[in-house]
């Protein structure tokens, strides 16, 4: 398959915007860097010292590249869809399941190095790129949608209620139609590469 797109079933994880971070169980640590001490966001912090602590946590994710990977619900679904689909041997049924959702569910150590390794391959053979040009060929060649906030007229009633009304809408510019709603699903190869190291230095990973 090159390029199929995520076409989500389920309305509720259509409209569901969360953060997917993933955390290394045991990342490699080869400089023994030192994580940043926790910061207490319960208290007050000056500028000076958020900034600090952000310049010391990003030195250390770029020295532990095992340690965190994050993607938005966006960006991670396409990726995993394509982990998925390309490492179904390695992947059980509730991995994959689980792995739509940041409840927490943990890859070991060796899923881990094993979906490096197949998506190291795929990189070497091109084979990630060539999904890249697909996927983006798909999403180019959705028809558009009828703008559900003002039934495609244009126009919306006032705000927070929906349908048709006598002001210009918002969500389409007044054009009654928007974007298929998989535009919002990209896929890029740097993503997958980048993702591929985390998984080869994380020592297994939990997605919350």
């Amino acid at each position: 398959m090159v390029g199929g797109g995520y076409l989500p079933q389920d309305n509720k994880k259509r409209g569901n915007n969360m953060g997917f971070d993933l955390y290394g169980l045991s990342p490699l640590n080869p400089n023994n860097a030192i994580k940043p001490e926790h910061f207490d966001w319960t208290k007050k912090h000056t500028d000076e010292e958020k900034d600090k602590f952000f310049k010391a946590m990003n030195q250390y994710e770029q020295e532990v590249k095992g340690h965190y990977f994050r993607a938005n619900v966006w960006w991670w679904r396409p990726l995993w869809e394509y982990v998925c689909m390309n490492c179904d041997d390695i992947l059980t049924l509730d991995d994959v399941e689980h792995g739509e959702f940041n409840d927490g569910h943990k890859i070991s150590k060796t899923k881990a190095k094993k979906i490096a390794a197949r998506l190291r391959r795929l990189d070497r053979q091109g084979k990630i790129m060539e999904y890249e040009l697909g996927h983006k060929q798909f999403i180019e060649s959705l028809p558009k949608e009828e703008c559900d906030i003002c039934d495609g007229t244009g126009k919306r009633k006032e705000a927070p209620k929906t349908g048709a009304g006598d002001i210009k809408c918002n969500g389409c510019q007044g054009l009654g139609e928007r974007d298929n709603w998989n535009c919002h699903y990209p896929f890029e190869s740097q993503i997958v590469v980048e993702f591929a190291e985390f998984c080869e230095e994380s020592g297994g990973f939990e997605i919350c």
